[in-house]
């Protein structure tokens, strides 16, 4: 994964790209503005994930479990290049193929009999890695997002349901 010759090296997508035209042509990725390098994908703040990787779970299709990421997270050497990886992802929106890839699998459901195909439904299980960063970058999206929803948006937000929203829908129509 951390030899993954699909993904250019930072300096290469910077002079290509130019960043987006942000001005930030020929800068390396430790140069980067802050913005940009978010501290919840820090070196320690990755390793502290890594260190959490749930053993219980399936890997990914480049097969590495919750119990390497463990072990790995002791490597300095290692967690940095992780976070590197990570923050040039968030970055410049591009990820790794192998964090990409996913093995789909079917899980049968509760009802209806093996043998039928819509007794199953599918899953895709990502590389572990790429689930950790997605756990990473969760709360920066939610925060982001949140002070661009109005009040009045309570789909899929924390603290917030339908039935509040069905509560101030009677009490406007009552007004």
């Amino acid at each position: 994964i951390l030899a993954d010759r699909s993904l250019p090296s930072h300096t290469a997508a910077l002079e290509e790209h130019g960043a987006g035209g942000r001005g930030l042509r020929g800068r390396t990725l430790h140069q980067l503005p802050a913005r940009l390098r978010p501290d919840e994908l820090s070196p320690g703040a990755v390793r502290k994930a890594l260190l959490h990787a749930d053993t219980r779970t399936a890997a990914g299709p480049d097969g590495i479990d919750g119990s390497l990421l463990r072990a790995a997270a002791a490597s300095p050497t290692f967690v940095a290049a992780v976070a590197t990886l990570m923050q040039f992802a968030f970055a410049f929106g591009a990820l790794p193929q192998g964090w990409r890839d996913a093995n789909l699998v079917a899980i049968p459901k509760k009802s209806g009999a093996l043998n039928e195909c819509g007794a199953y439904r599918p899953i895709s299980v990502t590389s572990l890695l790429a689930r950790t960063l997605e756990a990473l970058v969760q709360p920066l999206l939610r925060t982001a997002l949140d002070r661009r929803l109005t009040r009045w948006q309570a789909g899929f937000r924390a603290r917030r349901s339908t039935r509040q929203q069905m509560l101030l829908l009677q009490q406007r129509i009552a007004e």
